[in-house]
């Protein structure tokens, strides 16, 4: 049997059971001997990303016309947790290049004939750049972007947390427009006025290859204006899809590193009696198999919304502060029942740590889903948050 053949909420078909099951081999196989030089080195593992070219998980998501797989973007996200469970950081930067393909076809038709065939095959990149210093997650603060000028666009600002942009070969940068709309301009990142500084360094998630860009009166062709991606206007309103990695990631993070502080305590003994079998670290272990299994119901409530058009509404707003809280506590709780070898860089332990509390800031702080939660769900006459 397939350990995907059986799921509370979501519904795999037998193909899709088999595209978890490579996608858990190549995991184990391929991607858990890279994690701790990948961390160390924080570069992009890039024969890693050809490898899944190969592997066919670039066209799961692309339109059958176009002869791709034809799925949803749920099976991306459950992907996206089997390979947490080994790295989340590794599980950050790979996974979402799945839907490189179908997010070029969608929006940049254009380009395809350009771009295709090296988003297939893992050879380029491309990032969504938004996040200007001023307007931060308030979009509506954001200063203006892009100007007219005829036909044409003149871009001007900096963009922060661009993921994949220290690598990226082309942009969809998106900001204010002077006619007062959002937009999303496509830029190639040898166009004169880009810069990409070096990669940043952070707490975690080490391999994403996270830049900060900056467009000095970058010309942008009139026919370059992409639609906005599905999601980006709910992202407003707290109701954002893009959530969903942050928590698939948190979710199959917990599950790797309780597994993996199980199987340490089951080896380590006082007194000739195994830890784990104590009573006061078992129920410890007890009390973060519970906290994960409820957070992976509720994530996977959530993607069945997805499947069936309900979209996660109003969930998206709920579960990425609920799931990355959860691992924070989950992944420090681990790390204190390995006692003093758990902060040793070498048994793996702290790279979990770290992305959890990275993953608390990713797409969005916790702290402004609450916000959006008080709001949006609860009617709540909350101002002046984070996404006003």
């Amino acid at each position: 049997m397939s350990d995907y053949e059986a799921n509370w909420y979501i519904e795999l078909t037998e193909e899709e059971q088999l595209i978890l099951q490579t996608a858990k081999e190549f995991g184990e196989n391929e991607i858990a001997p890279r994690v701790a030089e990948i961390d160390a080195s924080n570069e992009y593992p890039w024969d890693l990303a050809k490898r899944m070219g190969e592997l066919g998980f670039y066209h799961l998501m692309l339109p059958e016309k176009l002869g791709g797989g034809g799925h949803g973007p749920v099976i991306k996200w459950l992907i996206e947790e089997e390979w947490a469970k080994i790295s989340p950081a590794m599980a950050f930067a790979l996974a979402p290049a799945i839907g490189e393909a179908y997010y070029l076809v969608g929006l940049a038709p254009k380009l395809v004939d350009k771009y295709l065939e090296e988003a297939l095959d893992g050879t380029a990149k491309f990032t969504f750049t938004g996040t200007d210093p001023a307007g931060s997650f308030n979009h509506t603060e954001a200063p203006v972007f892009g100007r007219r000028d005829g036909d044409d666009w003149i871009l001007n600002g900096t963009r922060l947390f661009g993921t994949y942009a220290g690598i990226a070969k082309y942009h969809f940068a998106s900001g204010m427009g002077d006619d007062g709309s959002w937009h999303q301009w496509y830029v190639d990142v040898e166009t004169p006025g880009v810069k990409v500084e070096p990669f940043e360094r952070k707490l975690g998630l080490a391999g994403t290859a996270n830049a900060v860009v900056s467009y000095e009166s970058v010309r942008v062709p009139g026919d370059q204006v992409c639609p906005i991606p599905p999601g980006t206007e709910a992202d407003r309103r707290g109701n954002a899809s893009g959530y969903i990695g942050a928590c698939c990631c948190a979710v199959g993070g917990a599950q790797g590193v309780l597994a993996k502080t199980i199987d340490y305590l089951k080896q380590r003994t006082t007194h000739r009696v195994p830890l784990a079998d104590m009573s006061v670290i078992a129920d410890r272990l007890a009390g973060f198999a519970i906290e994960v299994e409820a957070a992976q119901c509720f994530l996977h409530n959530t993607l069945k919304g997805f499947q069936t058009g309900y979209g996660g509404k109003p969930h998206t707003s709920m579960v990425k502060p609920y799931c990355t809280d959860m691992f924070a506590r989950v992944s420090r709780g681990c790390m204190e029942l390995w006692g003093g070898i758990g902060v040793n860089e070498e048994v793996g332990v702290a790279r979990y740590v770290r992305d959890a509390l990275t993953m608390l800031a990713a797409d969005r702080p916790t702290t402004g889903h609450y916000q959006q939660v008080a709001q949006s769900v609860l009617g709540l006459g909350v101002k002046y948050t984070l996404s006003d």
